[in-house]
């Protein structure tokens, strides 16, 4: 199997992956954010503005860290799909990590960004175009074989 043939990852797993990151990131964060500022802060957050900046960026550094090292983030490991650069189809590097994390802000802010790869044969977003990545089905020596 080449690798033109790995099939694109879909809306609906990638969905869910993020949801699944969501739980599994982002809520240990807000976690020690409560637990440093006080869960004041995260019901009012003029408190303490900072509380939500550091979540934000400490959600990126774990995301942004965990597609460089592996391409993959817990989520997406479990749905076995990778993020890899759109030409070379290696893990992509810190750049366009960081291009892609605030490129989610532009998909989210556009909605529209999200629904992309609905669309798309390539199945990608507003935030893969802007960091030339794309996301495909993880491939193994072992699965060739297989068929």
């Amino acid at each position: 199997m080449s690798e033109e043939k790995i099939p694109y990852a879909g809306w609906w797993v990638r969905a869910i992956a993020i949801i699944m990151d969501t739980t599994l990131i982002i809520s240990p964060i807000t976690l020690l954010i409560g637990v440093t500022y006080g869960m004041e802060a995260l019901r009012d957050p003029s408190l303490h503005p900072e509380a939500g900046l550091i979540q934000v960026l400490l959600y990126g550094a774990i995301v942004s860290i965990s597609w460089v090292r592996t391409g993959q983030t817990p989520g997406q490991k479990a749905f076995k799909i990778i993020i890899v650069d759109k030409t070379t189809q290696k893990t992509i590097n810190y750049p366009q990590a960081i291009l892609r994390f605030i490129g989610y802000f532009l998909s989210m802010l556009t909605i529209v960004g999200f629904l992309l790869p609905i669309f798309r044969k390539d199945k990608r977003a507003l935030h893969d175009i802007i960091a030339h990545t794309t996301v495909r089905y993880v491939y193994t020596p072992k699965e060739k074989s297989n068929k």
